[in-house]
């Protein structure tokens, strides 16, 4: 008899990565350049199980740029 293995769950991480939608230089009380927002999270990483639901929430005082990617050792793709 031949075992046959089967995976239940992604072969790679989705991660989030959060910008500014327009970024603008400013500076704070000292007169020092303020960073642009960017923050990057994964939500699924590899090997997660199917059919795994997330619910993210975000507050921000300006609009953002959200981009999906699934990325694995060799690549990484961008999916929204």
């Amino acid at each position: 008899m031949k075992k046959i293995q089967l995976n239940d769950g992604y072969n790679f991480d989705v991660k989030l990565v959060i910008t500014d939608l327009e970024p603008v230089e400013e500076l704070d009380g000292e007169g020092k350049p303020v960073p642009a927002f960017k923050k990057e999270h994964t939500i699924f990483p590899s090997k997660t199980r199917f059919n795994t639901k997330k619910t993210i929430a975000l507050k921000h005082s300006k609009d953002l740029n959200i981009e999906v990617f699934a990325s694995s050792e060799e690549e990484t793709l961008k999916l929204a």
